[in-house]
């Protein structure tokens, strides 16, 4: 997605997160070098573009579900330290709600990997090209953090709606693939471009935003619509909020 508008994080939140992090170091790589199967998905997390290794990304992911989820930022010291120890006893439900979710997104996406590598045929070239940028967005350096938790919780279930897509395009489900890809087109197009930073409002950042989740559901629905949504979803309900974009 493009970098003026999903990837930045609230500047404020993020030094937070580094202070907290600073505060909680030894507390929270316990928690995230006990995650279950950590060392194996570290390996299925290795194929992804980002800067940083896998725990320490999920180091600061766990210093926001303990620190700052559900929580006003902190505004000076005093209410730091209270943060800080209220955190400090939320950092094992955090590391649970992490394993939820890190364990079964990264073996998804290693599923979906090693489908893809099997997709070689000539005819699955744009679908293919579609799901790699699908991917990419998905999985860009720092998504981590940057994607808002209740969305993140969906990985796993996007993940494995492209592996059934996958799955449906090796047994002949080539034209039906075709006609859901003229169906996503224009709304994914329109998610491409973007806004131009200049001058936009932050409401209409935030529709964007969700128009880019929203387009992720539709996927689903298209491609794999036996995992159902977790939204109501249609053509009509993506106009309406374009329209408020």
């Amino acid at each position: 997605m493009d970098g003026r508008r999903r990837i930045g994080r609230n500047v404020a939140a993020v030094l937070l997160r580094r202070l907290f992090c600073l505060a909680e170091n030894r507390e929270l790589k316990s928690q995230v070098h006990w995650l279950p199967n950590i060392d194996r998905l570290q390996l299925y997390a290795a194929t992804m573009p980002h800067a940083r290794d896998l725990r320490t990304q999920l180091i600061d992911l766990a210093a926001d579900l303990a620190f700052l989820r559900g929580h006003a930022m902190p505004r000076d010291a005093k209410a730091f330290e209270a943060a800080r120890k209220r955190g400090r006893k939320e950092l094992l439900a955090a590391a649970q709600d992490l394993a939820k979710v890190v364990a079964p997104l990264l073996e998804r996406y290693h599923e979906v990997a090693v489908k893809l590598g099997e997709a070689t045929s000539a005819n699955l070239r744009d679908p293919v090209t579609d799901i790699r940028q699908q991917l990419a967005r998905l999985t860009a350096d720092g998504f981590w953090t940057n994607t808002p938790w209740n969305w993140l919780t969906q990985y796993p279930r996007y993940l494995e709606a492209i592996a059934v897509r996958l799955d449906k395009l090796r047994t002949g489900g080539g034209a039906r693939d075709r006609g859901a890809m003229q169906e996503l087109a224009p709304h994914q197009r329109r998610d491409d471009d973007g806004l131009d930073a200049g001058g936009v409002s932050s409401e209409s950042l935030a529709a964007l935003e969700e128009y880019r989740w929203m387009l992720e559901e539709f996927r689903v629905s298209l491609f794999a619509q036996q995992l159902g949504t977790s939204i109501k979803i249609s053509p009509q309900r993506l106009e309406k909020q374009w329209g408020k974009v």
